[in-house]
């Protein structure tokens, strides 16, 4: 049996509005309990975790002169980390940042997808992940969007956290799941959302680098590409989401054939759908209703740029399943 312990960490998760709750939510469904690295807070974060069962709380304090490289998180990840090999000196230990959130209905696949692994002799595991971008509804892609990470570390092993924490090192071996890690940073209430940015960039630069770069990224913020997103939600998200927006059906033209992706995938589309491989009819309709799951001819492709991505613009990414 694969035996599956969450660890995390936190601070001040009320005041920036992070979706703490539903994150150690979501990953205490999918393992026998969490540990986690709490910051001393200024805004009643622990007494909000204090509420939570199944949750194994190491008390910290941040240190206020780790000012490089966003150091100060892969500190206390590895704290919390540590916390749980004490604890669970071998198995699996699985990690997330207070901003992200686990699919309910990928937690059987994540458990074989670990099973698998530990038979091919992996100590890690690596997760896609959805960027949501300033709302739940859309996805973005850009190449400063990583679509992927190790999430599921060997506890026996001497992998750790490292720089800002996006990632881990010292494996040997990494499996790669199709299962999702939901990235919702971006999405919250907007008074919050700014104050975590402005406050956050003093965990990796001086104050005249923090004035400079939150100038830069109001600029760059409205212009960051995304894609609309149909798919589903972790159902404990749905009382921060709300009310889901009605969307209409939409009739899609796909220039390829239903064999081209697995079965299970189009199960999940909900929109009218047509298969073509008339080069054609691809040009006359509207880019913003086509899906390209093949190369279009050379001679297409020098005149025109496909309206969907197969795959997030990150270097070396996979493709979308």
């Amino acid at each position: 049996m694969t035996r599956i312990y969450g660890f995390s960490l936190l601070r001040n998760g009320v005041k920036y509005d992070y979706p703490f709750r539903e994150s150690l939510a979501s990953l205490l469904g999918l393992t026998e309990g969490v540990w986690l690295a709490l910051g001393k807070s200024e805004d009643g974060t622990e007494e909000e975790v204090a509420r939570m069962s199944g949750l194994h709380v190491k008390p910290t304090i941040w240190d206020e002169n780790l000012r490089q490289e966003g150091v100060i998180l892969s500190q206390q990840t590895n704290l919390a980390l540590a916390f749980l090999r004490e604890s669970h000196p071998s198995g699996w230990g699985f990690y997330l940042q207070a901003d992200e959130v686990l699919l309910e209905s990928e937690f059987n696949q994540i458990h074989r997808d670990l099973e698998q692994a530990e038979h091919e002799g992996c100590d890690a595991v690596s997760f896609r992940y959805l960027h949501f971008w300033q709302s739940y509804d859309r996805l973005a892609y850009a190449r400063r969007w990583y679509p992927e990470e190790v999430r599921a570390i060997r506890l026996d092993s001497p992998i750790e956290s490292y720089s800002d924490a996006q990632g881990f090192r010292h494996h040997r071996k990494i499996f790669h799941s199709n299962c999702h890690i939901y990235h919702y940073g971006h999405v919250r209430e907007a008074t919050a959302y700014e104050r975590k940015k402005s406050d956050f960039h003093r965990w990796w630069h001086t104050d005249e680098e923090m004035r400079k770069r939150i100038s830069a990224a109001k600029a760059s913020d409205a212009e960051e590409p995304t894609l609309a997103w149909h798919g589903p939600h972790p159902n404990c998200m749905n009382e921060r989401r709300g009310a889901p927006p009605r969307l209409p059906r939409r009739s899609v033209l796909v220039y390829g054939e239903h064999t081209d992706l697995p079965r299970g995938f189009w199960a999940r589309v909900n929109a009218d759908l047509s298969f073509t491989l008339d080069v054609d009819r691809v040009s006359s309709h509207d880019p913003a209703d086509v899906v390209l799951l093949r190369n279009l001819p050379l001679w297409r492709r020098l005149f025109s740029r496909p309206p969907v991505p197969r795959g997030m613009l990150w270097k070396g990414s996979r493709p979308w399943e």
